[in-house]
């Protein structure tokens, strides 16, 4: 089976902010709808709803993501079958931005999963230094989420 990782993020004060502003955003939506009833105001509520909903559904899943991953998990090896590299280009308010997204591509056999036995091949981006440390064919150690072996950390990762 190949996958695209899913990287478990620790949970930061930051996390839960994120979770309070859209929550605030939503509120001052639905304030403003019964305060005003104009079309205008509408359309302004609107905005603030899309945008706190879009926030408290991103905060939500880096929480859920988090539990599997604290649920239960296990260390395994992995052997690195590629190491591609893609030159991304990033438009910006002020100008624009390139920069390289390095990756690995590991296989590994997640054999303590909740369906053990089939093998794992997955496509990580990881940091320049990271990717610098290991070649191809090189061994590494993960730690795999039990539940879904595609939550997982690279040694060296925080």
């Amino acid at each position: 089976m190949t996958v695209n990782r899913i990287y478990p993020a620790r949970i930061h004060i930051s996390t839960w902010l994120m979770l309070v502003f859209g929550i605030v955003l939503v509120g001052i939506g639905i304030l403003i709808v019964v305060l005003n009833q104009s079309i205008i105001f509408f359309v302004v509520t609107a905005l603030f709803v899309i945008v706190g909903l879009y926030i408290i559904r991103a905060a939500v899943s880096a929480m859920r993501i988090a539990d599997i991953f604290k649920k239960g998990s296990a260390i395994t090896q992995a052997v690195i079958v590629n190491r591609p590299t893609q030159k991304k280009h990033v438009e910006l308010e002020h100008g624009s931005d390139d920069y390289v997204d390095y990756q690995l591509e590991l296989k590994f056999i997640p054999a303590r999963s909740k369906n053990p036995a089939e093998e794992i091949k997955a496509l990580a981006s990881v940091t320049q230094t990271l990717y610098e440390k290991y070649t191809q064919q090189d061994e590494l150690n993960i730690e795999y989420a039990l539940e879904n072996p595609a939550i997982f950390l690279i040694e060296g990762e925080k």
